[in-house]
């Protein structure tokens, strides 16, 4: 059975759809058989980071009832890709039944891989919880802003009181510096546990880098090759990291 990671972050724009795809990437190349689910239903960009323009797109899952199976792309670089929808209200949405077919059928396709990464949407809705709760491992993009921290408050408190979820793994998005990072989310975890008691693990930092940005712009992912440079330390570091998080209480994707 896979693991699963679901990447999220409680408001839009802190970099989690970034981190998803090289963190898959990453793994990819390390020679996980690793799938990129893309459950940001209705506002996908996973595929457009990937420079790949997606004709089929779980939409086809929701409307036609295609297999899930018969929609996954593999990426030249041998990730494969499960592209969400693009603004189309139909999956945008989705209710809590349809929502709960996804899941079942990610579970069948999750035996054909070692590991799921699930780029869910960011905020506190019940689509973005009910991903990340059906996910044995949940990773928390934030940077260091206030509305940044407080969203990702909000995320963590709905996931704990909602799902009985403990265990979050926070990544410091846009750093100058890992010791910035650290003194981040040191405050953060200061601040959220002065009102829940909850398992917060620093997996590491991605920094504010013109790499990356570029990479972005020309729809490549930067872990595509292996390079020495700080991003592919961070990555790694942040992958490795992610391996040792605890898991959650739900096993993988079984929660309907």
């Amino acid at each position: 059975m896979a693991t699963t990671i679901a990447v999220s972050g409680g408001k839009g724009g802190v970099g989690k759809t970034t981190i998803s795809v090289n963190l898959a990437t990453w793994m990819a190349r390390a020679g996980t058989k690793t799938l990129l689910v893309d459950a940001d239903l209705g506002m996908a960009n996973s595929h457009i980071l990937c420079g790949l323009k997606a004709e089929k797109t779980v939409e086809n899952f929701v409307r036609n009832s295609e297999p899930l199976e018969d929609l996954i792309y593999t990426l030249p670089w041998g990730l494969d890709l499960l592209a969400g929808g693009t603004g189309s209200t139909d999956v945008l949405n989705v209710d809590q039944i349809k929502r709960g077919n996804i899941i079942r059928s990610l579970k069948q396709v999750s035996t054909h891989y070692d590991a799921l990464v699930v780029d869910v949407a960011a905020g506190a809705s019940d689509s973005s919880l009910e991903f990340c709760a059906a996910c044995e491992k949940l990773i928390i993009v934030i940077m260091g802003e206030p509305t940044s921290f407080m969203d990702a408050y909000s995320l963590i408190k709905s996931a704990h009181l909602d799902y009985e979820l403990d265990n979050f793994g926070i990544v410091v998005n846009q750093s100058a510096s890992r010791q910035q990072a650290e003194a981040l989310f040191e405050k953060f975890k200061s601040i959220t546990g002065k009102f829940i008691s909850v398992n917060q693990e620093f997996l590491g930092y991605v920094p504010a880098s013109e790499k990356i940005r570029k990479s972005i712009v020309s729809r490549s992912p930067i872990m595509i090759t292996r390079q020495a440079t700080l991003e592919e330390t961070c990555f790694s570091t942040l992958a490795k990291n992610t391996e040792n998080l605890d898991k959650n209480e739900y096993q993988g994707l079984t929660i309907y």
